[in-house]
């Protein structure tokens, strides 16, 4: 039984350990594409392009999600950070 649990444990933290092996942007900032020409562009701008039938309930739902970060959730962490040491 032993055995088992830690066979269960290794699995459980190397599938866990795989969670965090994205790559880092170097200072925050997403590269940019540089573009040759004007058509170039523009099927650019077209190959991003994509249909979303629920784009309206996206937006409502990520404006939600922020102003609930930036008035709830962000003074609560601030105030934890201040109690902390």
């Amino acid at each position: 039984m032993q055995k088992r649990h830690s066979i269960l444990f290794a699995c459980l933290f190397l599938g866990l350990a795989g969670c965090d092996a994205a790559p880092a942007q170097q200072g925050g900032i997403p590269p940019t594409r540089h573009f040759t020409s004007a058509a170039e562009k523009d099927y650019a701008d077209k190959e991003f392009a994509v249909y979303d039938p629920a784009e309206a309930v996206n937006k409502q739902v990520y404006k939600f999600n922020a102003e609930l970060d930036e008035y709830v959730l962000l003074p609560v962490v601030n105030a934890y950070i201040f109690v902390t040491p």
